[in-house]
């Protein structure tokens, strides 16, 4: 059954390995769209059960302020997982969020304007999440 949670703006680290190394972007329009697959299935007594087939995570950030694009770049083009961190809310680390585990940025979007902050979109999928 899928569930969606999206948010105005907010704090997002991205790392790779450990948290040592994440990069701290600022996020608005975000959205996560969450997914659990289940087989069903009645046994011979009529009752019936479910059992997970998987999970899936789709994040997708409208716009995604960072001062370092080499490293969103690195994490975009590695050969490794990338880890996500999501806080709603920009003071204190948020009152709510979410964390996503060993995925990977799909697509990087790079925009640029006259007048305008260098800014990026981002999609990212993962299998495990946590919230908080």
């Amino acid at each position: 059954m899928p569930e969606v949670i999206a948010w105005p703006e907010g704090n997002v680290w991205i790392w790779t390995g450990t948290a040592g190394s994440a990069l701290l972007a600022y996020a608005q329009n975000s959205r996560a769209f969450l997914v659990r697959g289940y087989d069903n299935f009645s046994t011979l007594d009529g009752v019936y059960h479910n059992v997970e087939t998987g999970r899936r995570a789709d994040v997708s950030i409208e716009t995604l302020y960072t001062t370092n694009a080499t490293a969103i770049h690195k994490f975009f083009d590695g050969a490794t997982a990338a880890h996500m961190h999501m806080a709603h809310g920009i003071s204190g680390g948020g009152s709510a969020g979410h964390r996503f585990w060993t995925g990977r940025i799909d697509y990087l979007v790079y925009q640029g304007q006259v007048g305008d902050l260098y800014k990026f979109q981002v999609a990212y999928h993962a299998n495990v999440w946590s919230a908080y």
